[in-house]
């Protein structure tokens, strides 16, 4: 495991399976909708990334977009998701990285702990722009003339 937050009941998990980098989300265990690339990674320095663009419009949570795996700088899965988890992942699989020390988020992919033997520079996360907006202002009671 590379990163992981969730679990068998919800979340997402960011792997190498046989060397292909691997990122599932785990819509709350009724479906897994994974991205997967082709290739085994060769021995050496990679760059491995998933990102997931929002739909421009819909709910504030549970709202779907397109997702991306890219290994070094080209994508190499892409696909939509309908939705995303619409509400926080559960608090009793935690975030790891490195390993995933709760209940795998994909059982048919590894069982737990389920490390990464490699090694990091580094581990990044960028978040984009809430889809959540704030609450309309509260009106006020106009005066009587």
């Amino acid at each position: 495991v590379l990163a992981t937050h969730g679990g068998r009941f919800g979340g997402w998990g960011f792997y190498l399976l046989d060397s292909k980098p691997v990122f599932t989300w785990n819509l709350l265990d009724m479906a897994r909708v994974k991205f997967a690339a082709p290739d085994a990674l060769p021995p050496g320095k990679h760059k491995v990334v998933f990102e997931f663009t929002p739909n421009a419009t819909g709910a504030p949570v549970g709202r779907g977009g397109i997702g991306k795996l890219s290994v070094n700088g080209r994508v190499v899965a892409e696909q939509k998701m309908a939705q995303t988890v619409p509400f926080y992942l559960q608090w009793s699989d935690p975030f790891d990285v490195g390993v995933d020390t709760g209940s795998s988020v994909a059982p048919a992919d590894y069982k737990v702990p389920f490390a990464f033997t490699g090694k990091f520079d580094n581990v990044t996360f960028k978040l984009g722009a809430s889809t959540m907006q704030a609450p309309p202002a509260p009106k006020t009671a106009g005066t009587a003339n």
